[in-house]
């Protein structure tokens, strides 16, 4: 029989005659006699309906609270901003990117310490939602991860899979006369055929690996592509996931280490991603206060193949990827040191990497 889940902050919330007005009003909301003999897990959500990299996390969210639900938990989900760099660049509208990722870190550690959260998990899709995601799991330091929505499926155009960064390209190529208004429109209406976020190994599908690399995000459910049959049940693990972490008292400043973030460079290095995600893995060391050895990981180059080509062959729970293998560190596992097989704080901090 499954432990109890324990409830470090939420009883001072929820238990005694003296919580009658808070049950009360969270009883409006659905929450019955027993939630409230469970702890209190906060979903943090980045959903939003502008652009494609977090118009899924809705859906993602209900397989998520389930697989909370099923593990003795009482999910409690809210949303924040989010700002598309993709949608934005190029207007007065790229100058709020930057400031969105403080105020995603900022709100989601707001409603969690307003609320009293034993646990929480950070449901991320784009450039500013995943740093600020992390950000505030470290500054809360409570039992808790990211779950990654997962990249855009290819677009198909003239015979060969897109990304929107060939959109980009064709806008050059289109100004210079190189192909028509017909052409361009084609490849505009092709490039995204439905949610996740952009394809290639650009920010978001970089800084989603860091955060494997790194231990804050289960290593193989984050890289499930958004629209993959997969993606729900990888949303529901996660949800057990947090539960086991809380039971376990295994919080960010134990995993986000000095060493955890020289693996999270050398992945993104070995990966062909986006150099800014390096200097980014360093800021997340800024918001913990101390930590504990973490493995490293051999991975392979991906280049500038399309994300879920990494994925179709095992992506970062594989030493194989796409293209000519690289290897930047080799790893080293010991069940004395990184848990037995199936124990799932071994998953979470090493996942299961074939070899």
């Amino acid at each position: 029989m499954t432990q109890p889940a324990p409830k470090p902050r939420s009883h001072t919330l929820i238990d005694g005659a003296n919580r009658a007005g808070a049950r009360a009003m969270l009883r409006a909301s659905g929450l019955r006699d027993e939630d409230f003999a469970k702890p209190l897990v906060g979903v943090a959500n980045t959903w939003i309906e502008i652009g494609p990299c977090n118009y899924h996390l809705r859906e993602l969210a209900v397989h998520v609270k389930a697989g909370i639900r099923a593990a003795g938990g009482t999910p409690l989900e809210f949303n924040t901003v989010s700002i598309s760099d993709g949608i934005t660049m190029g207007t007065e509208g790229m100058r709020t990117s930057l400031v969105s990722r403080e105020v995603i870190a900022d709100s989601i550690e707001l409603v969690s310490r307003g609320n009293l959260f034993d646990a929480l998990i950070v449901l991320v899709g784009c450039d500013k939602t995943i740093p600020g995601g992390v950000m505030s799991l470290a500054r809360l330091d409570i039992p808790g991860l990211i779950l990654y929505g997962g990249s855009i499926a290819p677009g198909h155009f003239e015979g060969h899979a897109v990304t929107i960064q060939d959109v980009y390209e064709a806008i050059g190529k289109h100004a210079r006369g190189g192909i028509t208004d017909a052409q361009l429109k084609s490849l505009e209406t092709a490039a995204c055929p439905g949610a996740g976020a952009c394809g290639g190994q650009f920010t978001a599908n970089t800084m989603a690996l860091v955060c494997e690399f790194l231990g804050i995000a289960p290593m193989g459910l984050s890289s499930v592509p958004a629209t993959n049959a997969a993606k729900g049940n990888a949303g529901y693990r996660a949800g057990e996931m947090v539960m086991d972490l809380l039971r376990r008292d295994i919080t960010p400043s134990k995993i986000i280490t000095k060493s955890a973030i020289e693996n999270a460079i050398a992945g993104v290095a070995a990966t062909g991603g986006w150099p800014l995600c390096s200097y980014r893995s360093l800021r997340r060391r800024r918001h913990c206060a101390r930590g504990q050895a973490h493995a490293r990981r051999q991975i392979s180059s991906w280049g500038k193949s399309h994300r879920n080509r990494a994925h179709a062959r095992g992506g970062s729970s594989r030493s194989e990827g796409i293209g000519q293998t690289r290897s930047c560190t080799q790893a080293r596992f010991s069940p004395q040191t990184h848990g037995r097989t199936g124990d799932l704080e071994g998953q979470y901090r090493l996942g299961r990497l074939r070899h």
